[in-house]
């Protein structure tokens, strides 16, 4: 199987810009408090979205099936959001990298009880714990939290990582048929609704 060189790319892109958001975090919190921070995200993302699904020719103000589901992940975003961007102002940001990327050990235990046929493995736990070294190999030298205390900021963070295994946990149960842009957006335009004053 050969992967077109715009997948390799576009993955390489999406990396880059996963990487560079926690420190973006640490600069807009600056400027902005963090709920405030977040909703200015969440909107500019929105508008985001609007643009790039008229290329897409995706039809996004169509209200996807059950949208209390909906409803609920856009609230969990806003959620997950605040508590790694609050996080982020009390701790480093390669400790925000490697606390929020802890994520899949959550997502691994939580499909273990509530998806069928998702049973934990040591295959799996060795995987992802080769994963998580990886990351903590990559952000050595930034784990050091030069004598102050960091436990605040990396407990909203992990805090944060939870929200987000459980928000994926939902997204199984949305219909197949909705356009997962669609899912996206209007995540995001609750989130600013909810944050954005």
């Amino acid at each position: 199987y050969r992967l077109e060189t715009w997948v390799i790319l576009s993955q390489i892109g999406v990396n880059f810009i996963w990487g560079i958001s926690f420190v973006a975090l640490k600069i807009l919190g600056h400027y902005a408090p963090p709920v405030t921070g977040t909703g200015m995200r969440f909107g500019i993302a929105a508008l985001a979205i609007i643009i790039e699904s008229y290329f897409l020719k995706v039809k996004l103000f169509r209200i996807p099936k059950r949208y209390g589901l909906l409803l609920l992940m856009g609230f969990m975003m806003a959620l997950l959001n605040v508590l790694c961007y609050t996080g982020s102002m009390y701790t480093t940001a390669g400790r925000t990298a490697l606390f929020f990327n802890t994520q899949p050990f959550f997502l691994l235990f939580l499909a273990h009880f509530f998806v069928s046929g998702d049973a934990l493995t040591i295959r799996r736990i060795s995987g992802i714990s080769i994963a998580l070294l990886g990351v903590m190999a990559l952000f050595f030298d930034k784990l050091s939290s030069n004598g102050n205390t960091t436990y605040l900021g990396d407990f909203l963070v992990m805090g944060a990582a939870v929200v987000w295994a459980c928000q994926n946990m939902l997204v199984r149960k949305i219909p197949l048929e909705t356009e997962a842009i669609t899912i996206l957006f209007w995540q995001c335009v609750i989130s600013a609704v909810l944050l954005l004053p």
